[in-house]
């Protein structure tokens, strides 16, 4: 009776199997097909930073171009502001030349208009005589005006040369000024698309070789190994199936974490619990009352000892057992 009871949870163990290998199966497509739509997500996303990163090139390039072009104008503009001043002082030099000879010039007709006046003073009652003397004192009054107002003339011109001069300058300081800025600007978006570039070559791999990582980051190493333990256990040691069913156990544990961290396989690791699950109850069951005999529970099967030859109840299983050994 008890190897019939046996043969029973045998059966029922090689089910289960076979649906946790089901499911295995299922995940690793599920897998595949997740890594393949990775996989071209990441190679859009490279392909468009790298769309980004020649535009931003092209754009840097253009503008350096500008920059480049503004530094000579600028530079011309440089040289001629320094011919220009050059210009001005040479032209405010001759006009200090000018000014001494006007200075002369006044000084001798100051002279003369003395001299007139002194001429007018000795003229006496002589009406001819005094009036030469005012007639030439007045032309010379007249003449001493229009050479202030030509001198006046001539220095706002100067002043007007010197302000157009600085106007220009100034201009193209604040355009020298944009570029620049344009420039840094463009340089900082370069250096942030170099670097999400790079970050993403790192974290994704440039699309290539994302499953094993997801394996790796989200535990599945550890799922796979104990699986494949808990099948060798069931296999190997149906005189102990409380240690199966611990096994079980922490299998189950190990899902439930990983459905809960990671969305991409909680739909199949849901499915599996519930597996794993169904088989706990079974286990369960079948260690409360084996065929009609009660069993102690998983805890004390350790210190009990039961004449049951694993030889006489070979396992065997007829499916595919893909799973790799630890």
């Amino acid at each position: 009776m008890r190897k019939m009871g046996l043969h029973g949870v045998e059966d029922m163990l090689r089910t289960q199997i076979d649906l946790l290998i089901s499911k295995k199966e299922s995940l690793e497509s599920s897998f595949q097909r997740k890594s393949a739509e990775i996989k071209a997500s990441h190679i859009d996303e490279i392909e468009r930073l790298k769309s980004n990163l020649e535009e931003i090139s092209g754009e840097r390039t253009k503008t350096e171009k500008m920059l480049a072009d503004t530094v000579r104008r600028m530079r011309a503009a440089e040289l001629s502001r320094s011919v220009a001043i050059s210009e001005s002082k040479a032209l405010l030099e001759d006009q200090k030349l000018e000014n001494q000879e006007l200075l002369t010039a006044v000084r001798d007709r100051d002279d003369r208009i003395r001299a007139l006046v002194g001429k007018v003073k000795s003229a006496g009652e002589s009406a001819v005589e005094k009036e030469s003397a005012l007639n030439s004192l007045a032309k010379m009054e007249r003449l001493l005006e229009s050479e202030k107002a030509q001198h006046v003339v001539e220095i706002q011109k100067l002043r007007n040369l010197h302000a157009q001069k600085v106007k220009a300058y100034e201009v193209e300081i604040a355009k020298l000024g944009k570029l620049q800025a344009a420039n840094e600007s463009l340089e900082v978006k370069l250096r942030r698309a170099e670097s999400d570039l790079k970050a993403s070559r790192k974290q994704k791999g440039d699309g290539f070789g994302v499953l094993p990582k997801i394996i790796e980051r989200e535990g599945l190493k550890d799922l796979d190994r104990y699986l494949n333990r808990l099948v060798k256990t069931i296999m190997g040691r149906v005189d102990e199936m409380g240690v199966v069913k611990e096994e079980i156990s922490h299998a189950r544990m190990l899902v439930r974490d990983l459905a809960q961290r990671d969305e991409i396989v909680r739909d199949e690791c849901t499915k599996i619990l519930k597996i794993l699950e169904d088989v706990i109850k079974k286990i369960t069951k079948g260690l409360s009352v084996y065929n009609g005999v009660l069993i102690p529970q998983a805890n004390n099967l350790q210190s009990q000892s039961y004449e049951i030859s694993r030889a006489s109840t070979p396992m065997t299983h007829s499916g595919k057992i893909s799973f790799t050994t630890p």
